[in-house]
């Protein structure tokens, strides 16, 4: 190529002269004609970029993998699947129903128409704050088992006090148990007139309360209960036993008269004087009640005891709520809880027909021979399975 191909245009004298001396050089020295080199093509031109899209949301936080299983037991082999977890406990929540349970003897009987004045006036309070359950009325006094709301047992308690100044003074004892769920509130509000305010078919001049026990505070019992010399008379009814009872380890030693009704009380005592004479008597029952009369009726016939439970079972469990004290089992009520115990407690009794631990009544299953409650467990109920004998028939 020449040069004014290479320069584009007509090339002037000078460059002309010195394009024909290089090239003569050139030769003169040997060397090779260098090689044009092509340019190298212009690059493309880039598209122009695409619109960002939006951006999309950000995922949720993805949940915690599972832990991993663990290893296999080796005496299980490594196919052998890892036990489920237990489900966790469940919440127990505070309810709204409230449970009162007291009792009062009156200072000086009252006359039959002061005791219907009474009843009409108990009933009109439980309507008016909502109460239910049984209030039983005598002229000797007062026994109730009633439920509510908090504010309403505590305000028909103060009530009371304006229907009768001269027995509710302040110094009854009355047993509240707070945040019960609502099936337990009792059905219906019964308030009648009745001969005791527990039926022992003893009077007044048969046992009058005088004469009755000391009242030992629940720490002052379970103290009591450890002396060896000592004897303690449960004065429950022989189904009430059967789940809870005392029974301090190297103790006093326990008695029960095994009855079915309180009224079998008074013979009892009567057979057993011997057994109780010389004896530190120790007595107790469910909130107290029963052996105001019992102890009374123990004095009169010669055997004067050193002490009944103050408060009951009920107050016992109070202070001994854990571990239970010297108590054993449960504790029978006559609400809808049914029964009750310390936190840590066993079952001491047993279903009547298989024989499997078992502590609740349920299902009226009564002894066919004197129709008092017997234990029969859930599986034998559903089975329908006749009901056994009590422990007193068989």
């Amino acid at each position: 190529m020449d040069l004014a191909a290479r320069l584009g245009r007509p090339p002037t004298d000078g460059e002309a002269a010195a394009y024909r001396a290089t090239r003569a050089a050139r030769k003169s020295n040997g060397e090779p004609r260098a090689k044009r080199r092509r340019p190298a093509p212009a690059p493309a031109p880039e598209p122009a970029p695409a619109p960002a899209p939006a951006p999309e949301p950000a995922p949720p936080p993805a949940a915690a993998p599972p832990p991993p299983p663990p290893a296999a037991d080796a005496d299980r082999g490594p196919t052998a699947a890892a036990p489920p977890p237990p489900p966790p406990p469940r919440p127990t929540e505070a309810g709204p129903t409230t449970l009162v349970l007291f009792y009062a003897y009156r200072p000086t009987k009252a006359s039959d128409r002061e005791t219907t004045k009474a009843v009409a006036a108990c009933h009109a309070a439980m309507q008016k704050h909502g109460v239910t359950g049984r209030l039983r009325v005598a002229r000797e006094g007062y026994n109730a088992t009633l439920t509510s709301t908090y504010e309403g047992s505590r305000a028909f308690c103060e009530d009371l006090s304006r229907i009768d100044a001269e027995t509710f003074d302040g110094s009854v004892d009355f047993k509240f148990v707070d945040h019960l769920p609502q099936s337990h509130l009792m059905k219906g509000a019964k308030c009648w007139k009745v001969e005791e305010i527990v039926t022992y078919g003893i009077t007044e001049k048969d046992a009058p309360l005088h004469k009755g026990a000391n009242h030992l505070s629940p720490s002052e019992f379970h103290e009591a209960l450890e002396d060896p010399s000592a004897v303690v008379i449960d004065v429950r009814n022989a189904n009430e036993t059967l789940i809870g009872r005392f029974a301090p380890p190297g103790g006093a030693e326990y008695i029960d008269p095994q009855m079915r009704r309180s009224t079998e009380f008074p013979e009892w005592v009567r057979r057993n004087k011997a057994k109780l004479e010389g004896k530190k008597v120790l007595m107790y029952c469910t909130g107290g009640v029963r052996c105001e009369r019992a102890s009374a009726f123990l004095a009169r016939e010669g055997i004067r005891p050193h002490g009944q439970l103050e408060g009951g079972i009920h107050r016992y469990l109070e202070q001994y709520p854990d571990e239970g004290g010297h108590w054993v089992g449960k504790n029978y009520v006559f609400d809808r809880r049914f029964a009750h115990g310390a936190a840590k407690h066993d079952v001491v009794s047993r279903c009547g027909i298989c024989s499997i631990p078992w502590d609740r009544y349920q299902a009226g299953a009564k002894c066919p021979s004197c129709s008092m409650e017997v234990l029969v467990c859930r599986t034998c109920q559903r089975a329908k399975k006749a009901s056994p004998k009590c422990h007193l028939c068989t």
